[in-house]
C-alpha cells in the first residue's frame, strides 16, 4: 500500500507532499511494528491480544528514536565494511522490544539489546538465517504461506527475546 501511495507523488512532480507520504508512512509503519511486537509479547504470555493492541502507540517517540539510532548505527556498521554492519543488526535487534515490552528509553534500549546478545551473535545469526529460509519456504506456496510463517517467525523472535531478557537478568 505504501508503495502505491508514494508512487502516485512522484518526486519530481511533488516533492513536499512525497516527504510528508514517507514520514507519514514511517510513522504508520512504526504503529504497527510496535502493535505486532505487542501482541506477540501477549501471545507468548499466554494472554488473549485485542485488535486495539495492533495499534499501540504509547511509546511512539521512543520507538522512533531507537530506530533511527539503530538504523543508523547499523548502516555505520555497514559502511566500515559489511561484517560489522551484519554484527550491529544482529545485536539491536531487540531495541524495539525493549520499548514496547519494557518502556526503555531509547538509548537504555541499544545498551540492553547490545548486553543481552553478548555472547550469542553466531546464534542468533544462524537463528536469523533459519527464519530466513522458513519465510522463503512460505513465499515458495504461492506467498500464502507467508500468512503461517510470518506469525511464526516472529513468535520466535520474541520468544528468543524473552529467553535472552531472562538469562541477562540472571547473570
Amino acid at each position: 500500500v505504501s508503495s502505491v501511495i508514494q508512487i502516485g507523488a512522484v518526486v519530481e512532480k511533488q516533492p513536499m507532499l512525497y516527504i510528508v507520504l514517507n514520514v507519514l508512512i514511517f510513522i504508520v509503519n512504526a504503529i504497527i511494528g510496535m502493535g505486532l511486537i505487542k501482541i506477540s509479547l501477549e501471545f507468548l504470555d499466554k494472554k488473549k491480544p485485542k485488535f486495539s493492541d495492533l495499534f499501540y502507540v504509547k511509546p511512539l517517540v521512543n520507538f522512533i528514536l531507537a530506530s533511527l539510532i539503530r538504523g543508523v548505527v547499523t548502516v555505520i556498521g555497514f559502511i566500515l565494511l559489511i561484517i560489522p554492519g551484519i554484527i550491529f543488526l544482529i545485536r539491536l535487534q531487540y531495541v524495539t522490544y525493549l520499548i514496547v515490552d519494557k518502556n526503555l528509553p531509547p538509548v537504555e534500549a541499544v545498551k540492553k539489546s547490545w548486553e543481552m546478545t553478548k555472547g550469542n551473535t553466531w546464534n542468533l545469526f544462524l537463528f536469523g538465517i533459519l527464519l530466513f529460509l522458513v519465510n522463503v519456504l512460505g513465499a515458495i506456496f504461492l506467498l500464502v504461506g507467508l500468512f503461517v510463517t510470518v506469525p511464526l517467525t516472529m513468535l520466535a523472535t520474541t520468544y528468543v527475546y524473552r529467553k535472552l531478557l531472562l538469562h541477562s537478568k540472571a547473570s
